[in-house]
């Protein structure tokens, strides 16, 4: 699971991006993704300053990430079904 966070400025207040990071670690190390599927950029969160105005940041709003469920759907199989798969539809 994964966690993922707003990135806002302290000076202007504007949304820089989005930082996510593993659940089971602290967010010092993580992706930082621009505005608007921007570029995508791994490194430390302590290095990162607004796009806008060069101001610090600061997290807001930390939501956790659910991959998608995987549903494995079998075909039925060719040919005359067996009797006893006819017993039960019946």
């Amino acid at each position: 699971m994964r966690l993922r966070a707003d990135v806002n400025c302290y000076h202007c207040g504007r949304l820089s991006g989005t930082w996510e990071w593993p659940a089971a670690t602290t967010g010092d190390y993580g992706t930082f993704q621009e505005p608007a599927e921007g570029r995508r950029l791994a490194g430390r969160l302590r290095g990162l300053r607004c796009l806008h105005c060069g101001g610090p940041v600061f997290l807001d709003e930390i939501r956790r990430l659910t991959p998608p469920a995987v549903y494995a759907l079998q075909r039925p199989r060719r040919g005359r079904p067996r009797k006893q798969d006819r017993r039960l539809v019946s």
